[in-house]
């Protein structure tokens, strides 16, 4: 990679692979959230850079879909600091454009299409060192793209943050995750949910 970074979003798109924001140790001396924009190119095995993301974040939500690349949701530097920002790539324009945000500002989460819907669970957000002001989320959302609007859905029994989550016929599978904020605590709960249609 032209530069390191780590909780940066990785999708693939037109046969290549966007890596979108992201946490580094630069441009300041502390861990900053960036919003680096680079590609790679697997058949000539090269970087390249794209139009940066507005609102340089990490811990994001990120699919692609219909040959653009939504980033919703994620932390600027740290949980204590959520967005429910939602932006989408148009790589013919190589430009960024708001989308309707996430009702429920967090990172961490995950996010999967489901049903032409694109549906985000878990995350976390709050103080570390709070107590009564620390949160881990079972909310699941979901955006469709066709009219630019979100609704909730049933929570996840189990509220985590940092989940492995994979749609696989007609139902989301949720894996993991950590089960408090940060990460000290792993889970090993695996949910699934389905639309009951």
């Amino acid at each position: 990679m032209p530069r390191p970074r780590g909780a940066a979003a990785a999708v693939a798109l037109g046969g290549k692979v966007h890596l979108i924001g992201g946490a580094a140790s630069a441009p300041t001396e502390e861990r900053a959230s960036v919003g680096w924009h680079e590609v790679y190119d697997p058949q000539s095995d090269s970087w390249s850079r794209r139009k940066a993301l507005p609102g340089a974040r990490d811990h994001v939500g990120c699919v692609a879909y219909q040959n653009r690349i939504h980033v919703v949701g994620g932390r600027f530097n740290t949980f204590e600091y959520n967005t429910a920002l939602h932006h989408v790539y148009l790589p013919e324009r190589d430009t960024w454009e708001l989308r309707a945000p996430m009702p429920t500002a967090r990172s961490g989460h995950g996010m999967v299409i489901y049903r032409e819907r694109f549906f985000a669970m878990g995350g976390e957000g709050g103080i570390i060192n709070k107590p009564g002001q620390q949160t881990v989320f079972g909310q699941m959302e979901s955006y469709d793209p066709s009219q630019d609007t979100w609704q909730s859905h049933a929570a996840m029994p189990t509220p985590r943050h940092a989940v492995g989550a994979v749609t696989i016929g007609d139902w989301v599978y949720v894996a993991g995750g950590g089960a408090v904020l940060g990460g000290g605590v792993q889970s090993a709960v695996h949910e699934a949910f389905t639309l009951q249609v």
